[in-house]
């Protein structure tokens, strides 16, 4: 019997732990179905379960403790494909060292392949980055380009005209200056010549003097050379003639007549005792070679007796009688001597020409320090300074917009944080959640929301709408008004470098200037005369001779300015980025949209709460207004003032025969009148509603009840509303 009884409770418990399992399992099968059979809450959500397979849209909106490693690894590269775009976009442009940007490159791929590969917030927030340019922040770092492409465009274009121009004028400065100097060197030009060959004809006329002085040296070196007899001797036959004229009471300076008779007689004397001594040397030679060659003693000296007839060398003094008498000396040599050696010292010493030319560096203008190269200098140096300032501001620029990426990425940081920490952030859509909750009450026969009421509408926004909603239209009329002044600057520095380059074109058409002008010249000076002064002036005063003429042609065509248009391409880079940045006026409005989906989709469960929390909260703010519209509509009533609202009211109280004509609005909401509106029955009252807040009053026209009513119709509205959860 135990076991019997044994057997039954463990088969009673098999059977128990089967019906739970099946139980388990039908439960399972239901939520699994109904899961299946639940709609999408999202528009998102919603196109791509329309779009994709079912796994890769559970893969999607799976949890996230769900696909840990192949989310890891997908995350890690799509974030490095992610910091490999932000990096040629916006570090690869910079002016940096190759090794910094290589760093920068392996920074940035290692933080977006690990914030991709583990956080989910990081994911979330490298998304917003796109709605994030395009918004509101994106105008920012478009504002950097659109002034780039302003400087760029007309405001370097005018740059460019105006350092043409300044160019120009210094060009034509410099023109005049070389007119004037070329005019000045045509003028002076006979001059300069005359100039130049005076130094030449006195460097010809030195010479000329150099040459008979260096010919009369030969002369004086002979009349004054002591060569060819004895000093000695010489001396003392000056001696004896100084005495003899002393003796006769004569100046004892000897003449250069006597000086050169003496030195003549002397040198015959020289003469006729050398030829003496030549001769005993011979006689004594040849008597020694006698002897040599006669070598027996008394023989020898016999024979050779002859050649000890030395006297006869005496003869010879003969000479000196007829030398001294026919001495080939001039009477008048000496006193020529004298005076042209006079002449040629004079001439050497006192006649001296030295002809020098100084030339003199003046200023251009007269009262100012500065020169033609110092001008083209300034002109350059000014034109480099204002392009190297160019170059500056385009690296400014470029760095900032680099650095924009960092205040973005803070910017969708903080929408992110936002998001998960304020409920009320950016929780104004009417999104497919909201509808279905609102569906989900109509269906239950609860109090619904939708559609909304004419106040109501300002408030919210509906996602797919293509119109610029209640909080969107403020942010727009910002947007254009910010971007007004920049557009008046672009079309106005447009303006102005047409208008200029069109000023400077008519001014190159209608400035050419051609400049001609002759010189001619003609000076002759004759010198008459055969003899050395003749020659030497011919050779000094006939360099006045000249005559030239001279024709110069130039123009100022190389000095007008070049002026440049701006091509159509030009003008399509610089209003490019201001037609984006108007457009981005208006396409914010949607982009701002994008920023809640994205969230959204990373953050599933907190936008259920956000929006139920908008439900709820939009349900509260209408159940007061509700009430406090119908006390203020009881209040009126009762103070006889409900009818006569404005003009109109007015008109339709007092004049029943113009109410088909006049179109009143809701008493409630404000709202026109339409063919759904709802006019209280009453003659007296003419109440107007539209159809939703009539039902919100529930079908009572509260203007006209009786005053018992009052109480028990405001006990009504604040019943219990019943709250979405």
């Amino acid at each position: 019997m135990g076991r019997s009884r044994s057997r039954s409770g463990a088969e009673r418990e098999a059977l128990l732990k089967a019906e739970k399992n099946e139980d388990v399992e039908k439960r399972g099968k239901e939520e699994k179905a109904k899961a299946k059979a639940k709609l999408p809450n999202t528009s998102l959500k919603r196109a791509l379960t329309f779009l994709l397979p079912s796994f890769c849209v559970r893969y999607l909106w799976s949890d996230a403790t769900e696909f840990r490693y192949s989310k890891f690894f997908l995350g890690a590269g799509f974030g490095g494909l992610i910091a490999i775009g932000l990096y040629y976009a916006l570090v690869d442009p910079m002016s940096l060292y190759e090794s910094h940007k290589i760093r920068l490159l392996y920074g940035l791929f290692g933080i977006f392949a690990v914030g991709w590969g583990l956080s989910l917030h990081f994911r979330c927030v490298s998304l917003l980055l796109i709605p994030q340019i395009l918004s509101k922040e994106g105008r920012a770092y478009l504002l950097v380009y659109v002034l780039a492409s302003i400087y760029a465009g007309p405001v370097t274009n005018l740059q460019s005209n105006l350092d043409s121009v300044v160019k120009s004028v210094g060009c034509t400065v410099e023109l005049q200056i070389n007119h004037t100097k070329e005019m000045w060197r045509v003028a002076t030009a006979p001059f300069r010549k005359v100039i130049e060959d005076l130094v030449r004809g006195g460097k010809n006329f030195n010479t000329e003097v150099k040459n008979v002085s260096n010919k009369f040296t030969a002369v004086r070196d002979m009349v004054t050379s002591e060569d060819g007899f004895d000093l000695s001797k010489e001396k003392e036959e000056e001696r004896k003639v100084v005495e003899r004229r002393t003796m006769k009471k004569k100046t004892p300076v000897l003449s250069t007549q006597k000086m050169f008779e003496l030195k003549t007689k002397m040198r015959c004397e020289y003469v006729v005792e050398g030829a003496i001594q030549r001769c005993h040397a011979w006689f004594d030679k040849k008597y020694d070679n006698c002897l040599r060659t006669i070598f027996i003693p008394l023989i020898s000296h016999l024979l050779c007796l002859p050649m000890r007839f030395k006297f006869l060398c005496y003869l010879t003094r003969l000479m000196t009688k007829w030398c001294k008498d026919r001495i080939p000396v001039a009477g008048n040599f000496g006193q020529t001597y004298d005076k042209i050696n006079k002449s040629v010292i004079n001439l050497t010493q006192s006649f001296t020409t030295e002809v020098s030319i100084r030339k003199k560096e003046q200023s251009m203008f007269v009262g100012v320090n500065i020169s033609k190269a110092k001008l083209s200098d300034d002109i350059q140096e000014a034109i480099d300074i204002r392009k190297s300032r160019f170059n500056r501001v385009v690296a400014v620029i470029q760095v900032l917009v680099s650095c924009s990426f960092i205040f973005l990425f803070c910017s969708a940081f903080s929408y992110a944080n936002k998001y998960n920490v304020d409920i009320c952030h950016d929780n104004i859509y009417i999104t497919t959640y909201f509808k279905q909750i609102d569906a989900r009450r109509k269906k239950q026969k609860k109090r619904t929301l939708l559609p909304l009421r004419n106040g109501e509408i300002s408030g919210f926004i509906f996602p797919l709408s293509p119109k610029v909603q209640g909080p969107e239209v403020m942010s727009t009329v910002l947007s254009l008004i910010q971007t007004l002044p920049l557009a008046m600057l672009l079309f106005i520095l447009c303006g102005t470098d047409y208008i200029l380059f069109k000023l400077f074109n008519l001014i190159r058409k209608h400035s050419f200037i051609e400049y001609a002008f002759s010189s001619r010249h003609h000076l002759e000076v004759d010198v008459g005369g055969a003899g050395l002064l003749a020659k030497l002036l011919r050779g000094t005063i006939g360099a006045l001779n000249t005559s030239s003429e001279m024709i110069v042609e130039s123009n100022n065509l190389h000095c007008l300015p070049k002026s440049h248009a701006m091509s159509s391409k030009d003008y399509l880079l610089a209003c490019l980025p201001m037609g984006c940045l108007f457009l981005l006026s208006f396409i914010q409005v949607y982009v701002c949209r994008l920023r809640r989906a994205v969230a959204s989709f990373y953050f599933p469960k907190r936008e259920k709460r956000r929006v139920l929390f908008l439900y709820n909260e939009t349900m509260r703010k209408r159940i007061s207004f509700i009430s406090f519209q119908r006390k203020r509509i009881m209040r009126r009533a009762r103070m006889s003032n409900l009818v006569a609202r404005g003009m109109v009211g007015n008109l339709y109280h007092y004049f029943p025969f113009l109410r088909r004509f006049l179109r009143r609005r809701c008493m409630v909401c404000d709202r026109a009148q339409s063919k759904t509106s709802w006019v209280c029955k009453t003659s007296s009252c003419g109440a107007v509603y539209c159809a939703s807040c009539w039902r919100d009053m529930k079908r009572f026209c509260f203007a006209c009840m009786p005053y018992e009513g009052f109480i028990s119709a405001d006990s009504d509205s604040e019943q219990d509303p019943r709250y979405a959860n």
